[in-house]
């Protein structure tokens, strides 16, 4: 019997529909991967355009960021009284909080010249010179530097004249010692008069009564009078203070020779000394900041292992000694070597037949500079002078000894003659008065050096007064930190190409991190190996581009990028 059998598929029954849909579908599962990666990628691409905007973003907030060199390193002032006291703050500032005291405010200042018949009138003078901030001679001392550096602590004293009277005399706004002077001098209810001799402050009362001792007290608990050497009491028209002007361990180089500080090589030996005995020792000294760093290095120096050679500070302070206890049979000496000025500048370059070498002073006194910064630091030569009043009373005065300005003002106005020595109202000058009398002239002559001509008094008046001329105080050291240049604008650190008269020429980079002082101007023109030499000038006031060559062209000095390098030197 037959059957007939029926079903979906052709022959086989099989559902062939849904066989072939499943195929498809497994088939096109690479294509559905491939739209889903895209997706996934145009996603990750959206989000990447999205970071790049945000980077872009970050870059140009970096570049306004890091366009300031000094963005974090500066430093915010805020006052809490801006209307009396702003402050601005550098990123070498210490960080902390400052208590000031206003004494008075700033006034406007005015020289005016003597009056001219006509806007056609030929001023007298064919020329005319302005010194600006360090020119003058009479040496501020700053209360700061006193006592080896420790200072003098604000405070009020009271003084007490022969009268009995007193007057409590504030100082806690006082900065240097001619602030301390004018305070005393301007008190009221007393008849006393400060001034300063050599390291000291001297009190002199003019009331003429023996009544009481001339006193100085401390009013609080701070040590004001006694940081002056004032806190004494004498039955005595004058009251000289104590000492109060010298060094230590902790004065900085820098601060020594009216801060012309101590040059130094910085890789060679500076100096040398041979003890007694003949051994040697070679000093650098380009790591030392403070004498107390010059004086380890001496004394525990290897070839000093024996500790027969000392240096130390003097008693008086204000110089270095050397002692030799080796015994030996030569002479102590110390001698530069490499060019160095250390052992001239620490002032113990020389040589002595003994066991002690005592240098020369390295701290100015009260009020007064060294004569090694005069003439642009060329300083005076030691010897005599010849002055003649109008009388013609004359007299020899020694100043191979004086080693200060207050020095050789002293010896003139001790000397028994009509005249009187004083720096000129600039501080620039000395100024021989003669007061006595006398009809002849007023005259200055040489005896065994050019000390007169160096001290600008050389020759004669034709009145009662010799006014000398510009002791150039050298006011630019190879020492002189950049940000002390331009009444402390400091000196841009760029660029600039220099051009001797041959025609070579050398660009001068100044913008290294320890490009600081004008030391480093003048190394990197010097190395430059074109013919060009960089020093001092002559005034000590500024630098000096020599031309060595001799060419035909023009000596020629080009700030770079902008900069203003080369005209912040004013070279």
């Amino acid at each position: 019997m037959s059957q007939i059998s029926t079903g979906i598929g052709l022959v086989s029954g099989l559902d062939i529909e849904s066989i072939v849909t499943q195929l498809m579908q497994f088939e096109a599962r690479p294509v559905a991967n491939l739209a889903t990666r895209i997706e996934t990628m145009n996603t990750e691409k959206t989000a990447f355009a999205q970071l790049t905007a945000y980077l872009l973003e970050l870059n140009m907030m970096s570049d306004n960021l890091f366009g300031d060199s000094n963005v974090f390193t500066s430093r915010l002032a805020n006052s809490s009284n801006s209307s009396v006291l702003d402050a601005s703050a550098a990123a070498s500032t210490p960080i902390g909080n400052y208590a000031f005291t206003v004494k008075s405010l700033v006034q406007s200042h005015q020289i005016v010249s003597r009056g001219f018949s006509g806007t056609d009138s030929t001023p007298g003078a064919t020329t005319m010179t302005i010194e600006m901030g360090a020119g003058s001679a009479r040496g501020a001392t700053s209360l700061d530097s006193l006592n080896g550096g420790a200072g003098v602590a604000a405070g009020s004293i009271r003084v007490t004249d022969r009268s009995g009277f007193s007057a409590t005399v504030d100082l806690s706004g006082a900065i240097t010692v001619q602030n301390v002077l004018d305070e005393i001098n301007s008190a009221e209810n007393i008849s006393v008069r400060a001034s300063v001799d050599g390291d000291r402050i001297v009190l002199t009362d003019t009331t003429g009564s023996t009544a009481y001792d001339l006193s100085v007290v401390q009013v609080g608990s701070a040590t004001t009078a006694a940081d002056l050497g004032l806190l004494a009491s004498v039955a005595a028209d004058v009251l000289t203070g104590g000492d109060i002007v010298s060094v230590s361990a902790l004065t900085s180089l820098d601060s020594l020779n009216d801060s012309r500080g101590v040059r130094h090589s910085y890789s060679l030996p500076d100096f040398r000394i041979t003890r007694r005995d003949g051994t040697t020792l070679d000093v650098n000294i380009s790591a030392a900041e403070d004498l107390g760093d010059v004086m380890d290095l001496i004394n525990n120096h290897a070839d000093n292992a024996d500790g027969l050679l000392e240096v130390s500070v003097s008693a008086d302070g204000t110089r270095l000694v050397l002692t030799d206890s080796t015994g030996g049979p030569a002479d102590l000496v110390v001698s530069g070597l490499n060019g160095s000025n250390a052992a001239t500048d620490l002032g113990i370059l020389g040589n002595v037949a003994g066991d002690t070498l005592t240098g020369s002073r390295i701290i100015a006194a009260l009020n007064t500079v060294l004569l090694t910064s005069l003439n642009g630091g060329s300083g005076v030569p030691g010897g005599s002078i010849d002055i003649t009043d109008m009388t013609g009373a004359s007299a020899t005065i020694d100043l191979s000894g004086a080693e200060t300005l207050s020095d050789v003002l002293g010896a003139i106005n001790a000397a028994a003659l009509g005249v009187t020595a004083s720096l000129n109202s600039a501080g620039t000058g000395l100024v021989l008065t003669d007061t006595s009398g006398g009809s002849g002239t007023l005259s200055v002559a040489e005896v065994d050096s050019t000390t007169a001509e160096a001290l600008g008094i050389l020759g004669s008046a034709d009145s009662d007064v010799l006014r000398g001329g510009n002791l150039q105080l050298q006011s630019v050291s190879e020492r002189t930190l950049f940000e002390d240049l331009n009444g402390g604008e400091g000196v841009f650190k760029g660029r600039f190409r220099i051009t001797d008269r041959n025609g070579a020429s050398a660009v001068v980079d100044l913008s290294q991190a320890d490009d600081n002082r004008v030391e480093d101007v003048i190394s990197e023109i010097n190395s430059r190996g074109i013919g060009i030499v960089a020093s001092i000038n002559a005034n000590g006031d500024g630098l000096l581009i020599t031309d060595t060559t001799g060419g035909p062209g023009e000596l020629k000095v080009v700030d770079l990028d902008g900069g203003t390098t080369a005209g912040d030197l004013n070279i």
